[in-house]
């Protein structure tokens, strides 16, 4: 009976070790329970920036808003107009996510759980976390380094 426990330890220990082995850019899939989301233009309303990039912030809101409600309904082929050239839109997928819904109606979305780690990393650009979290709080998915550039024309893209 030892040697079983022992054999269950070791194998945990060893193959629990792959789990931080991702790579960055994939999203993180987590088990969470009592946790509360909010919606989008709240999450974006609740994220802080220093004073000399909070009018340069407030101008990336829109975009913001609609790219991430896009992720947040499950319609990221709605953000590829949103990205930089040669980038795909990081997406929620129902199928490979577990992120399970039965319709594909923005009705299923999911919520934000955070935005955070928001850093300004040129005058124009800055970059972020934001986890999504389901409406019964069991599940979440958190996507690294969403980078938001401004460019000369004004718009907003994204890199991911």
């Amino acid at each position: 009976m030892k040697t079983k426990s022992l054999l269950v330890i070791v194998l945990c220990a060893v193959f629990g070790s792959f789990a931080f082995c991702e790579p960055k850019s994939e999203p993180t899939l987590t088990k969470s329970r009592n946790l509360v989301g909010q919606t989008v233009p709240g999450a974006i309303l609740g994220v802080k920036v220093p004073k000399e990039y909070q009018a340069k912030f407030d101008s990336a809101k829109p975009r913001m808003q609609e790219f991430l409600a896009n992720m947040a309904c499950y319609k990221a082929n709605k953000n590829d107009k949103f990205m930089e050239a040669g980038t795909g839109a990081p997406a929620l997928r129902r199928d490979d996510s577990h992120f399970k819904r039965v319709s594909g109606t923005c009705s299923d979305n999911v919520d934000i759980l955070s935005i955070e780690n928001v850093k300004f990393i040129a005058k124009n650009a800055f970059s972020f976390s934001v986890t999504f979290i389901t409406a019964d709080g069991e599940e979440t998915t958190k996507f690294d380094d969403l980078i938001f550039t401004q460019y000369p024309s004004g718009e907003w893209l994204v890199r991911w």
